[in-house]
């Protein structure tokens, strides 16, 4: 049984975060008239800016 690498697991968790996040902003997109639709595209930009945090401490965890 293979052994589960946690940097490895760590990347596609953000990997389908990220995806996640932009399926709301292109289904969002269209309708930015939308008071919903602005803070779907809001929400979406904040996990995105999470993702990229949570990349930038795995990327430091590999330079240890």
């Amino acid at each position: 049984m293979m052994r589960v690498n946690p940097t490895e697991s760590a990347l596609r968790a953000i990997k389908d975060r990220i995806a996640a996040a932009m399926g709301e902003l292109e289904d969002a997109a269209p309708n930015t008239s939308r008071k919903t639709e602005r803070e779907r595209i809001r929400a979406a930009a904040a996990e995105l800016h999470r993702c990229a945090d949570e990349i930038e401490s795995v990327l430091m965890r590999i330079r240890r």
